[in-house]
């Protein structure tokens, strides 16, 4: 008996049958994975490790070598290749297929890597800054917001972004949400090497004092009665009218000397920027969203416009 004459004979088991691939046909296309670019694994990784005025050769022979040496005992590593420049070591590190067969495989392999580039640090000269790993390069943004906002300065729409993005990392299958091109502040001091030098004003002495303002230290504690008190001391900076009325020093004759006596103090923002984005010509931040593995990106989707639209209702006018 073939196939033809077995349906033919139970065409109400044969109607079910049917029936329940249809069905679970339009399931599977309803909730299956949507990416406008699929998923991929990268098993590549590159460390980069900053060494100030030191010149390739030094960087090469104090820097890279001991780190090449560490990453060789890992049995996953395929090859090492390394660039060594003025001041900056680049390694870049190539994981076996055998052992990273897919993204669980591999996160095993980047944790092995960071604890032997950890314990390696140690071993490294004076003056070197930490190493730092990247190894998350086959993550995929599906979906891009760029905020602009007429009228509002960088630092606004840079810390509605940064709201934004902490609302946006509770929507369920989200897993990652960066910014890019954002500007960050900082405080510029300007100081006149004539004017310090007049006041007799030596400048390594303002260069500590502040670089030591709003460290965080221990005061210590008192005992007081049956209890202890932990001693916090105040007086942070958190101004630019804090860091102009900082004293630097003390005349000959007396004088109590401020920063703003030998400095302009201004507050402004880093210089260069790392990037600029721009949408209908308007500065913008950019947005980018990722989902877990296995995500469907078209649910994310309605999900963050859900998301979006509630952010904007609890937003004051």
């Amino acid at each position: 008996m073939n196939i033809v004459d077995l349906t033919i004979r139970n065409q109400l088991l044969s109607g079910i049958a049917i029936l329940l691939i249809i069905v679970g046909g339009i399931s599977a296309y309803r909730d299956m994975p949507r990416f406008e670019d699929p998923e991929f694994t990268i098993r590549v990784a590159q460390i980069y490790t900053a060494y100030p005025g030191a010149s390739p050769e030094e960087v090469a022979e104090e820097v890279s070598e001991p780190l090449e040496r560490a990453i060789q005992e890992l049995q996953e590593v395929d090859e090492i290749i390394s660039t060594s420049s003025d001041g900056l070591s680049e390694l870049q590190v190539e994981i076996k297929f055998e052992f990273s067969k897919n993204k669980e495989d591999l996160q095993i392999v980047w944790t092995k890597l960071r604890n032997k580039i950890s314990d390696a640090q140690s071993s490294l000269p004076p003056g070197t800054q930490t190493s730092v790993v990247y190894d998350d390069f086959g993550d995929v943004y599906g979906m891009y917001y760029f905020i602009t906002g007429a009228g509002y300065s960088p630092a606004e729409l840079r810390q509605y972004a940064k709201e934004l993005q902490r609302e946006l990392l509770q929507v369920e299958g989200i897993a990652k949400v960066i910014l890019a091109g954002e500007q960050s502040e900082a405080i510029f001091v300007e100081v006149s090497r004539e004017t310090a030098a007049s006041l007799g004003v030596n400048l390594q002495a303002v260069y500590s004092a502040l670089s030591q303002q709003n460290a965080v230290v221990s005061a210590g504690n008192v005992l007081v009665g049956d209890q202890r008190i932990v001693i916090d001391p105040s007086g942070d900076i958190d101004s630019v009218d804090a860091i102009r009325n900082l004293l630097v020093s003390t005349s000959n004759d007396g004088r109590v000397i401020y920063l703003s006596d030998i400095a302009r103090v201004w507050r402004g923002y880093q210089t260069p920027p790392n990037s600029i984005f721009l949408s209908n010509g308007e500065p913008a931040i950019a947005l980018g969203i990722a989902g877990v593995s296995g995500s469907n990106i078209s649910k994310i989707g309605a999900a963050i416009t859900d998301k979006l639209a509630e952010s904007e209702s609890r937003r004051p006018l």
